[in-house]
């Protein structure tokens, strides 16, 4: 509210900024005050900059920042500062972690030639534009609407004596697994003790992968954890409820399935032909282990390469000529705002029509599933072969939309801190952890009931 000159930085919005980079080879983050100031929205972040110091400081405590002089406008407005942080509460005050930012800005300077490639020191990053680019979008979903708030405090409903944990079930990608695909300490001694673990009755606890991943992808991404579900022959539901396991070394035991028509298939790639065009995303079919593609792609190869799935097989005819059927199909491309909001609502009425439905776990994947399905329905028929009451003894915990209704069933249901809004508004906690902090064993060792 002084005089002084007060300098403002704006977050843009991340996926903004991975499109520039991925598409534009001059960028420019903030060309002029006027194309900046369509920018104000909930991710408008005010620092106070001191001239003697050369200090940017924030405005609101905790605010992480890294100091850039390419990304400022200046105002004298004597009244802007008291106006925006006025409204705090409505504003998001997450910034881009260090590094990250580092990567972006060098980047930048290499692309305005700057500085060489050879000038910007090795980043301790091992992100991928596709990665960056899943990072962005997510972060970006988290402001675009009021997420139920964070307990500050969270107890073990011990008011509710009818609930007495008996299984849990939790998702891999955004939950178990960090965005480096490593699994948090934390989240790897909870699992670990919770496969040797009794209730509060005495009873044992199983724990149980509820994940889109096939069951190969799912187990070989979690590493010792996974090799130790394997060799318990831990039960599992995988390729988002469409495949249930219970028991057997090999995923043998399979008591429940559903594959998609072959009319939906061909459905699906009829809508994406007319829609975007065959060559503007890739598809991946899923026929439990066995994968297959029409694109021998990079995103393509990023499935197989980052999130541990098995390798899909290239086919030279259409999915939907695939003899033995397919469970889904992934619909992938690094373009956000295309699968999102050209694409998927064409495929919504094509769904409708052909006996299917359209989730999303991973902003740059759709999937194309069979109606009726859904990880809930899955974990459901797991829990109805084991005995167990998902409204009693079930804790789940998940991450992103194609969870909410597993933890809306559940006894308990948990969202973890980096979860979409979608599943924060389903779950009945959201813990205080991300997937990166261990939220998924924070939340088994508040909620599990382990002994």
């Amino acid at each position: 509210t002084t005089k002084r000159q007060t300098t403002m930085t704006l977050k843009i919005p991340r996926h903004h900024i991975a499109a520039t980079i991925a598409t534009v080879a001059n960028v420019s983050f903030l060309s002029a005050s006027a194309s900046a100031a369509s920018c104000f929205n909930s991710n408008v972040i005010m620092k106070n900059y001191h001239r003697e110091t050369k200090e940017l400081r924030p405005a609101q405590k905790g605010a992480a920042f890294v100091y850039c002089p390419r990304m400022q406008i200046k105002t004298h407005h004597r009244n802007f500062s008291s106006v925006w942080l006025g409204a705090s509460s409505k504003f998001s005050y997450d910034m881009y972690d260090p590094s990250e930012l580092q990567g972006v800005l060098d980047l930048h300077l290499i692309m305005q030639g700057d500085v060489s490639e050879e000038e910007i020191p090795p980043s301790e990053s091992s992100l991928s534009l596709h990665d960056l680019v899943v990072q962005m979008a997510a972060s970006d979903d988290a402001t675009k609407v009021d997420s139920q708030p964070i307990e500050k405090v969270l107890q073990p409903p011990s008011s509710s004596p009818s609930i007495m944990i008996r299984a849990i079930a939790s998702d891999v990608d955004g939950t178990i697994i960090s965005r480096d695909q490593s699994i948090h300490e934390r989240t790897r001694s909870a699992i670990a003790e919770s496969l040797s673990a009794t209730n509060l009755d005495g009873r044992p606890i199983i724990f149980f992968p509820a994940t889109g991943k096939s069951r190969k992808g799912c187990l070989g991404s979690l590493g010792d954890i996974g090799t130790a579900l394997h060799d318990l022959g831990t039960p599992g539901v995988f390729l988002q409820g469409l495949v249930v396991c219970c028991g057997g070394t090999n995923g043998e035991n399979v008591i429940y399935e559903q594959k998609l028509s072959k009319e939906a298939i061909e459905a699906l790639e009829n809508v994406i032909e007319n829609t975007v065009g065959s060559k503007s995303v890739s598809l991946v079919g899923y026929d439990g282990d066995d994968l297959v593609t029409t694109s021998d792609t990079d995103i393509v190869k990023h499935l197989c390469e980052h999130y541990g799935e098995p390798m899909p097989r290239l086919l030279d005819t259409m999915l939907a000529d695939h003899s033995n059927g397919l469970h889904k199909v992934l619909i992938m491309d690094d373009d956000t705002d295309m699968l999102t909001n050209k694409l998927r609502p064409s495929l919504e009425v094509a769904a409708s029509q052909y006996g299917a439905t359209v989730t999303q776990a991973i902003p740059t994947m759709l999937e194309w599933l069979p109606a009726g399905c859904s990880k809930a329905n899955g974990v459901s028929k797991l829990c109805d072969h084991l005995g167990i009451d998902i409204s009693r003894e079930l804790l789940a915990i998940g991450d992103a939309e194609n969870d909410a209704e597993m933890l809306s069933v559940a006894a308990i249901g948990v969202a973890v801190a980096n979860g979409c809004n979608i599943a924060k508004q389903a779950a009945n906690f959201v813990i205080e952890e991300t997937n990166d902090m261990g939220g998924a064993g924070a939340a088994i060792e508040k909620f599990g009931g382990l002994r």
